[in-house]
């Protein structure tokens, strides 16, 4: 576990040797782990949650579409603190999840976030190994633990070969979901039009797909594969 990223204070090029004594499972750096050692012995050791933030693996970004919008977006919430919330609130719900963890949609729907950040916060704390990416799904997405609530369960590595166009079916697909999600719900109130709304809206997703219109996907990076 050499030349990596330390979680807890976030100085790269480190030699991850010392266990963190929060969950005695995360590897931090030798420096990171003699202060912890000293704040159990004042009984102030710090939680996760409170550990370096923001974490910018993509040269310095959380990461961005590659439009001007979205790199400017990606600069301005990198800086201002917003990634820094975001990855700390991502952490806590992702504690207070224990074992049954959190997809994207479940971060989402508690923090009232919208598909790209979101899965952007789970995707830059996977890549950095604050938390673990489960190869189990719930509703066709991926599942993300802390690293302590794994209990055995295969693990889905952070892999860096994704390309834009794999991103934008990924996203067309979740599209499709959350649309199909809505049109569940409908069918309660509106029954006789839920058929016939369903097919326009399948065939206005097929029609963008075969455009190849270019999304500005907010989670989308060279390197990013959640």
């Amino acid at each position: 576990m050499s030349n990596e990223v330390c979680p807890r204070c976030g100085v790269t090029g480190q030699i991850l040797l010392a266990l963190s004594r929060t969950d005695n499972s995360t590897h931090v750096c030798t420096m990171c782990g003699t202060n912890e050692a000293l704040e159990v012995a004042f009984d102030i050791l710090k939680p996760q949650t409170v550990w370096a933030f923001p974490v910018l693996p993509y040269n310095g970004s959380s990461g961005f579409s590659g439009s001007d919008s979205s790199r400017a977006r990606a600069v301005s919430e990198d800086s201002n603190g917003i990634t820094s919330d975001r990855q700390r609130q991502t952490m806590a719900f992702l504690e207070s999840r224990l074992s049954l963890g959190s997809t994207w949609r479940d971060l989402a729907e508690a923090l009232c976030w919208h598909h790209g950040q979101a899965s952007g916060a789970l995707s830059v704390l996977h890549k950095t190994g604050h938390i673990t990416r489960l190869k189990q799904t719930r509703d066709r997405c991926a599942i993300y633990v802390m690293p302590n609530m794994v209990a055995g369960r295969e693990e889905s590595p952070y892999t860096t070969k994704q390309t834009r166009q794999e991103v934008r079916e990924q996203a067309m697909t979740d599209l499709r979901q959350e649309i199909l999600t809505s049109i569940q719900a409908m069918e309660i109130s509106r029954p006789a039009f839920v058929e016939s709304y369903a097919e326009m809206v399948h065939a206005i997703i097929d029609l963008i797909q075969k455009a190849e219109v270019g999304l500005d996907i907010d989670e989308f990076r060279d390197t990013s594969s959640d």
